[in-house]
């Protein structure tokens, strides 16, 4: 039998279990979870152009969001005709995100031996 509904069903255990997690934009905060130890990414007195790419911060998730991910992945939605879009690194990092979430424990996966590696990692 197939749930239409499998994905939605998922989040809202999530939800319940307070395991749902959001991305936020970037705050001003003092920053304990990235790998910018010295504060160089703030740094005022550097003069780096407004936009550029200037160090070394925490997953997007925790402390790497910015403005620019997020309106790209409006646009891919939008693009897609989707209710959203969510951008990854790689296709290695895709495949294990999305599958490292969805599957459960108990869970029964059937896939191809010769399918990529990340494939089997995310299972």
């Amino acid at each position: 039998m197939h749930d239409d509904n499998f994905l939605g069903v998922k989040l809202a255990v999530r939800k319940a279990e307070g395991a749902f997690r959001m991305l936020r934009p970037k705050s001003d905060a003092v920053d304990f979870s990235s790998n910018d130890y010295l504060g160089i990414v703030r740094n005022d007195l550097l003069k780096i152009p407004e936009g550029a790419q200037h160090g070394s911060t925490g997953s997007r998730l925790l402390t790497g969001n910015s403005t620019e991910a997020s309106v790209l992945e409006d646009q891919i939605a939008v693009f897609h005709a989707a209710p959203a879009a969510l951008l990854f690194n790689s296709g290695y990092d895709a495949n294990l995100g999305l599958l490292s979430s969805v599957i459960s424990k108990g869970d029964t996966v059937l896939y191809d031996f010769l399918s990529h590696a990340s494939i089997r990692d995310g299972i």
